[in-house]
């Protein structure tokens, strides 16, 4: 995925069939895949489209929890602040994921952890950030106290 400045403090994201995507253009990725999925195991449409949207939102989140975790041990390594902010949002991915954030990495996120570079640790958000991660009363609470963290920490 090619480097893109998040949608943050845009009013509207990109839509496919009324669910939130991060680009307009990956609304062709996502159609093809839902044909496929139609076409190619005859299923029903609302099914494809589903289970495509999910598989996209998936991907999404693995190269948004391989970016924070990158992000987290290069930010720890060097005793940056911003290794809070890392840490807390690839808690979020794992747990979106089914995993347990105080585990290693899964394998399918490791792969996607690019080679280490030599500059500064800095919090950047990555993309996939400004997607609905869960929309359940854990997620809530998650990012209730990611602001808590930034206002006790003065973070701001």
């Amino acid at each position: 995925m090619q480097n893109m400045k998040p949608n943050i403090g845009r009013s509207k994201m990109a839509q496919w069939k009324g669910r939130d995507i991060l680009d307009a253009q990956h609304a062709t990725e996502l159609d093809r895949s839902a044909a496929e999925l139609e076409f190619g195991q005859s299923l029903p449409r609302k099914e494809a489209e589903e289970r495509a949207y999910n598989s996209y939102r998936k991907s999404r989140y693995l190269e948004g929890a391989a970016h924070h975790w990158k992000g987290f041990t290069a930010a720890s390594a060097v005793g940056d602040p911003s290794s809070k902010e890392h840490k807390l949002m690839y808690d979020v991915y794992m747990r979106a994921l089914g995993h347990n954030p105080a585990e290693a990495p899964p394998p399918e996120v490791k792969s996607l952890v690019p080679e280490a570079d030599t500059r500064r640790a800095k919090f950047v958000a990555h993309p996939a950030d400004q997607l609905p991660l869960l929309r359940t009363e854990k997620a809530a609470k998650l990012l209730h106290l990611a602001k808590l963290l930034k206002s006790v920490a003065g973070l701001r």
